[in-house]
């Protein structure tokens, strides 16, 4: 019996978008990360990637495939990449990359395009949604407040932390102590004096 391989185009082949991206910080370090949506049938789930993961499989495909126009947003050297229409930009020609990867066959079954998509996860039976609870329910590092110790933010910090003694605010502890602790912060009630 013959088998319709246009149906089985149709079910394997893969519908992806990024609908947005993030900031994320990982120790002292800043990135973003993209959110990628993809669906195959009625499965549908939520992939999160750096540029860089796009860059390292743009590179892969491309010594592969060296006939196939694929392109993707050039590595930026100098200026902000935290720039909203650099964001921006960047994440449109990341779609437009990924769009591209969906649309051939040779392309989507690769080995290493699967595994960016996550397509032979066995956990793609729900919406996306439920994956996105399902993956902060799972995050781990300095982001995760879930367990946060309370009494921690009851606890009295001197006020001579942040203020040197012509009261003007001591900048450099002070942010990296911010950003050793994403999601707390400290201001000094105005009644307190310089010790």
């Amino acid at each position: 019996m013959q088998r319709d391989h246009t149906m089985d185009y149709k079910e394997s082949c893969p519908s992806v978008s990024i609908p947005s991206s993030d900031e994320h910080r990982e120790k002292k370090k800043r990135f973003t990360v993209y959110k990628v949506l993809v669906s195959v049938g009625r499965s549908e789930w939520f992939v999160f990637r750096r540029y860089a993961e796009f860059d390292k499989l743009y590179n892969t495909l491309k010594k592969q495939f060296p006939a196939m126009a694929l392109k993707i947003p050039a590595k930026r050297i100098f200026g902000d990449n935290f720039d909203p229409d650099f964001i921006k930009q960047r994440r449109a020609g990341l779609n437009e990359f990924i769009q591209n990867l969906v649309r051939y066959p040779e392309l989507y079954n690769h080995p290493d395009v699967r595994a960016f998509l996550q397509m032979d996860s066995p956990k793609h039976q729900s919406d996306p949604s439920e994956d996105e609870d399902e993956r902060s329910s799972q995050k781990a590092g300095p982001d995760d407040i879930r367990n946060f110790d309370t009494a921690f933010t009851e606890e009295t910090v001197p006020y001579s932390v942040c203020v040197s003694s012509d009261y003007s605010i001591v900048n450099a502890s002070v942010l990296e102590a911010d950003d050793a602790f994403v999601g707390f912060s400290y201001a000094p009630p105005s009644e307190d004096l310089f010790l």
